[in-house]
C-alpha cells in the first residue's frame, strides 16, 4: 500500500505498515555501525560536533569518552535522554522552554538566535531515531510542533497546549459577538505588527476571525520558522515525510510518547527470572511488594536505571526490546553476592537486572 492508501486505516493497522517501512530503512547491523563520540562534560556540545556526519539509519553507537563501557544499546537510550534534559527546561537559554498550559509541555523557544538553528537539527535526529528504535521520550512537545512536523493544519484549538489564556481568549473570540467599542485589550499577547499599521486597528467582529488567522500564523511559522524548518529537514533525512504524514497527532504521540503510564502488572506477567530465580521465589516477592509501594515518578526512575528509558512503549514490557529490535523481556537475573560490590547492577542494553 501507498502512504496516500494508508492514511485512511486504523491506527494499528497504519502502525504496522509503518514499521515494515522503518524497517526497510534501516541498515542492518552486519553492515557496520557509526559512533558518536560524546565528552561526558560537554555533551550536548560534542554531539553537535559530530551528529552531522552519522548516518541514522545504520546502528549507531555511543562512546564516552575514558569510559571503557561498551555500548549494545544501552547506551543509546541514554545518550537520548541526557540531550532532552539538555535541550528542554524552564530557562529562557534553552531551545524548548515550558509551554503556558497547566500540563508539562513544552513549545520551541523563540528567542534563540536564528543562526542556531543547529541545535534543532540535532533534535530532528534524536526525534526520528527514536521513533526508528522505539525509544519512548520524555519531554513532551506541544501540538504547534507535533502538527508542523506531519504538515497538519493548524487551528485555534491547538493552542491549548502552546499558551491556554491566549487559547481562551480566543474562544471567547469565536464564540461571542463584539458589540461596537468593546474593549478588548486583554486579548494582546505581546505587541507585533501582524498588518502594516495594524497597532491603529481595532479589533471587531468584522475582523476578528482575520486577527486571530493573523496571530496563529505569526506564532506556529513567522516567529518559530528556521527552527520548524530545521527539525523537518534533519527529520525527513531519517524518515521520510511520506511516511510519517499517515499519522494524525494523537497518534505520532503514543508512537513518540509510548504509554502514559508504568502498568506494576504488566512488567510483572512480562518478567523473566534466572540463576534460581522465579516468581515465588521469597526475594523476588519482597521486590515485586516494594515496588508496588512505591510512585510512578519512582517507578519510572528504576525503569529507567533497569532500561536506560524512564518510559514504555506502546506495546508494553511484553515487547520490550534491545537496540536490534530483538525482543528482549525484562529478566532478573540471580548472581553470588560479592561483599565488596552488594549492589544491584543493569544491563541496559539487554534490560537485565542481576540481584544478588
Amino acid at each position: 500500500l501507498s502512504p496516500q492508501e494508508i492514511k485512511n486505516f486504523p491506527y494499528e493497522e497504519k502502525l504496522i505498515w509503518f514499521r515494515k517501512q522503518i524497517q526497510n530503512l534501516k541498515i542492518h547491523w552486519s553492515e557496520g555501525f557509526d559512533s558518536i563520540l560524546v565528552d561526558s562534560s560537554n555533551i550536548l556540545q560534542s554531539s553537535l560536533d559530530c551528529f552531522e556526519i552519522i548516518n541514522f539509519h545504520k546502528e549507531v553507537k555511543i562512546i564516552f569518552q575514558n569510559d571503557k563501557v561498551q555500548d549494545a544499546g544501552g547506551l543509546l537510550r541514554e545518550w537520548i535522554y541526557i540531550i532532552q534534559k539538555q535541550l528542554f527546561g524552564k530557562t529562557n537559554e534553552k531551545p524548548f522552554i515550558l509551554a503556558d498550559t497547566e500540563d508539562t509541555t513544552y513549545k520551541i523557544n523563540p528567542k534563540i538566535n536564528p543562526n542556531d538553528d543547529k541545535i534543532f537539527k540535532l533534535f530532528g535526529k534524536v526525534l526520528a531515531k527514536s521513533i526508528m528504535e522505539k525509544i519512548p521520550l520524555e519531554c513532551q512537545l506541544d501540538q504547534i510542533t507535533i502538527k508542523q512536523i506531519l504538515n497538519k493544519r493548524i487551528t485555534i484549538y491547538d493552542l491549548y497546549s502552546h499558551d491556554q489564556n491566549l487559547y481562551r481568549s480566543f474562544l471567547y473570540l469565536k464564540n461571542n459577538t463584539l458589540s461596537e467599542n468593546q474593549y478588548i485589550g486583554e486579548f494582546v499577547y505581546e505587541q507585533q505588527e501582524l498588518i502594516q499599521n495594524g497597532k491603529n486597528i481595532q479589533i471587531t467582529e468584522q475582523n476578528k476571525n482575520f486577527y486571530m488567522e493573523k496571530v496563529l500564523k505569526y506564532i506556529s511559522q513567522k516567529r518559530i520558522k528556521p527552527f520548524i524548518q530545521a527539525i523537518k529537514q534533519s527529520f525527513y533525512e531519517v524518515i521520510p515525510q511520506n511516511i510519517i504524514e499517515v499519522f494524525e497527532n494523537n497518534e505520532f504521540m503514543m508512537i513518540v510518547y509510548g504509554l502514559p503510564f508504568i502498568s506494576l502488572k504488566d512488567w510483572k506477567e512480562n518478567t523473566i527470572y534466572k540463576n534460581g530465580y522465579n516468581v515465588n521465589h521469597p526475594l523476588i516477592i519482597s521486590f515485586w511488594k516494594i515496588l508496588s509501594k512505591i510512585n510512578q515518578f519512582q517507578l519510572a526512575k528504576f525503569l529507567h536505571f533497569c532500561t536506560g528509558s524512564q518510559k514504555i512503549g506502546i506495546d508494553g514490557f511484553k515487547n520490550l526490546e534491545s537496540n536490534r529490535g530483538n525482543i528482549s523481556k525484562f529478566c532478573i537475573e540471580q548472581v553470588k553476592f560479592d561483599m565488596k560490590n552488594p549492589y544491584l547492577k543493569a544491563h541496559t542494553c539487554f534490560n537485565r537486572l542481576e540481584l544478588p
